[in-house]
């Protein structure tokens, strides 16, 4: 199920939906738009990072089977999805300094 949009919708704030070519992609929605779109793309310099990185962050970051979820983190490779798994928002700043750290810098080059 995609964000509910009452109160912060990313469609609202003029977001798109534009995926990494190579690396990991996480998009979000709303019910009310209709609308997949992007929340944020860590780029990877290879395929080989770009699936460790993914690898490392859905065993941190995945959600549940009964947890609502609002967000998709897609493993992007040659422009398209080749695994994902769903999160919730709760996880989104975990995801966020984990993909964003000089460790996961490092690993993509």
């Amino acid at each position: 199920m995609m964000a509910n949009c009452a109160h912060n919708c990313l469609s609202e704030r003029g977001a798109y939906y534009e995926p990494c070519r190579l690396g990991i992609h996480v998009c979000g929605g709303c019910d009310l738009h209709n609308a997949a779109l992007t929340e944020a793309n860590y780029p990877a310099t290879n395929t080989l990072l770009a699936r460790r990185l993914f690898r490392d962050l859905k065993a941190e970051c995945a959600a549940g089977t009964e947890e609502p979820t609002e967000f998709v983190v897609d493993l992007m490779i040659g422009g398209e999805p080749e695994d994902d798994f769903k999160m919730t928002r709760q996880m989104l700043a975990r995801l966020t300094v984990r993909a964003s750290s000089p460790d996961a810098l490092d690993r993509r080059g």
